[in-house]
């Protein structure tokens, strides 16, 4: 009896000491990232800044206070992974060279919103208040633009909004409208050899809807296959999501808008699925850097080829091994590749 009353002793030990040292753990994680960033960097901050009606964080880092501004608008809709706020410390590559600025767009991340009926006019807006918020207070600063996936599509608008404020546009996994890339994306998975059961769910998928392009990801993976590429979203991507729960500008409750499907969310599939910017891409004046992984479905490369052909202010840069999203030995290659821009007169 002695014995079992140790070892349920222990068990309870044990069972309290790990959630603790848990805690501890991530809290030390926390405050050594904060804490490294701020002595390497020039500027390394969270600000308050009000854009499009609301008060919103905005993180900028960077090493030399000299550097150019590079504005990066995260994936989604409403997925700041693997570039957004919560990422301080993570990209010593870009902040050594340029002082970065990353945003959670509104109703995700740090800047959570349980329900809202934004468009994309609205985060077109948004952006363009960032940017004259930047311009105001480093107004002898080159500005580049970095629009990722759902920011490349937001990216569009903003550069010929405010053409002679952003220097230069790069676009990585460019979207042309959310209904074309879902219907790349079906077009792609039937394209593979699919079981019939699945074959037949996918062609009964009649219209762009945020719970078919989940299922529609869902029966990819079954083939090891993305929707919107090769199923090339290996280790970093994970990495990232973790680095996450470490982050000294996240707490845990800014971790869930990314796991769980909100109202926010799924209102801005609804409000952007038949925008279609490709009107706006052909009018962009700035110089261009269009930087694409080889497998990437969400555009095919016929589009971007009809792009450079009819217009010389773009520039192409090829991942060779990724899809939608870059490998992680492509990622270095596309960081690599962002730097060197600063070089481009």
């Amino acid at each position: 009896m002695k014995i079992v009353k140790k070892i349920f002793k222990w068990i309870l030990i044990i069972a309290i000491s790990i959630p603790i040292l848990l805690i501890v753990g991530i809290f030390l994680c926390k405050l050594t990232i904060y804490g490294k960033s701020k002595l390497t960097n020039d500027i390394s901050e969270i600000r308050l800044v009000n854009i499009g009606g609301y008060d919103q964080k905005i993180l900028l880092e960077g090493k030399n206070k000299e550097a150019p501004l590079l504005v990066i608008l995260h994936g989604g809709p409403a997925v700041p992974v693997p570039f957004g706020a919560g990422y301080r410390g993570y990209y010593p590559k870009l902040t050594d060279n340029y002082i970065v600025v990353e945003w959670d767009q509104y109703g995700c991340g740090n800047n959570p919103a349980d329900y809202h009926n934004l468009e994309t006019k609205d985060y077109v807006k948004m952006t363009e208040d960032l940017i004259v918020y930047l311009k105001n207070e480093y107004p002898d600063k080159e500005l580049y633009l970095l629009g990722i996936s759902w920011g490349s599509f937001l990216g569009a608008y903003v550069v010929n909004a405010v053409p002679n404020l952003v220097d230069k546009y790069i676009s990585y996994g460019t979207l042309i409208g959310m209904n074309l890339a879902y219907e790349y994306s079906k077009k792609y998975l039937l394209s593979i050899d699919l079981l019939p059961e699945d074959r037949a769910e996918i062609e009964k998928m009649t219209s762009y809807d945020y719970d078919y392009l989940l299922r529609m990801q869902y029966i990819g993976e079954k083939y090891d296959f993305d929707t919107q590429g090769l199923n090339k979203m290996d280790n970093y991507f994970y990495k990232a999501l973790f680095r996450l729960l470490i982050s000294p500008d996240y707490s845990f409750s800014n971790i869930s808008y990314y796991f769980k499907d909100n109202e926010v969310k799924s209102k801005l599939f609804d409000a952007v699925e038949n925008d279609n910017v490709m009107d706006e891409v052909e009018k962009i004046s700035v110089p261009t850097y269009i930087i694409q992984g080889k497998y990437d479905n969400t555009t095919p490369h016929s589009v971007v080829d009809e792009l450079l052909n009819i217009k010389s202010n773009f520039n192409y840069f090829e991942l060779e091994s990724s899809g939608h999203v870059p490998t992680e030995e492509d990622l270095e290659k596309m960081l690599n590749y962002i730097v060197e821009l600063k070089n481009i007169k």
